[in-house]
């Protein structure tokens, strides 16, 4: 909660890549991410397949992000081993912001200062072949039994209402007709 905490803040803080691990579907993952996304902005947040974020494709326009998402963290290539996958992480996945080459699809190449923080999420206990006590990854158990489907389906009403809100919230701020707010 500290690093969602900070992040929330100040969209400039990156701290250490959070891989959340949870052997059931139905722990609510994927509704954290809805989460977040909805109240830091759909915009901060990139939602990157595991194969891009571990260097299988040329564009890399996602890293300008705040918010870097894998939803099934686990290497399935044949290409790299399993360390090599680590290691290839590592190189990016850094506490500190870092100055990066930006390959974006269209456009010219560019440098930025990327500030992204990570949240990658698996089924898997051998998800990565993370080193132990590396300050780059931080490993955490998720629940071990799902919630009841009553429980994310009024943590998504919930949810529906927060986003309502924000969304009338900024539209005002933009000036909008009164009559739309």
């Amino acid at each position: 909660l500290d690093w969602l905490s900070a992040k929330m803040q100040d969209l400039s803080f990156r701290g250490a890549a959070i891989l959340m691990i949870a052997k059931q579907q139905g722990t609510g993952r994927t509704t954290l991410a809805d989460m977040i996304e909805t109240i830091i902005g759909i915009e901060n947040v990139e939602n990157v397949p595991f194969n891009r974020l571990t260097g299988d494709g040329v564009f890399n326009d996602w890293m300008e992000k705040p918010l870097v998402v894998t939803n099934e963290t686990k290497d399935t290539s044949d290409t790299k081993s399993y360390f090599k996958v680590y290691e290839s992480l590592k190189d990016y996945i850094d506490p500190r912001p870092k100055r990066e080459r930006i390959n974006p699809k269209y456009g010219q190449h560019r440098f930025s200062m990327v500030y992204s923080s990570y949240l990658m999420f698996s089924n898997h206990d051998n998800a990565l072949a993370v080193a132990g006590g590396d300050r780059r990854f931080y490993v955490m158990p998720n629940a071990i039994t799902p919630a009841s489907p009553a429980y994310f389906t009024d943590l998504n009403k919930w949810l529906e209402v927060y986003l309502a809100m924000v969304t009338r919230k900024r539209y005002r701020l933009r000036g909008a007709p009164s009559s739309c707010t």
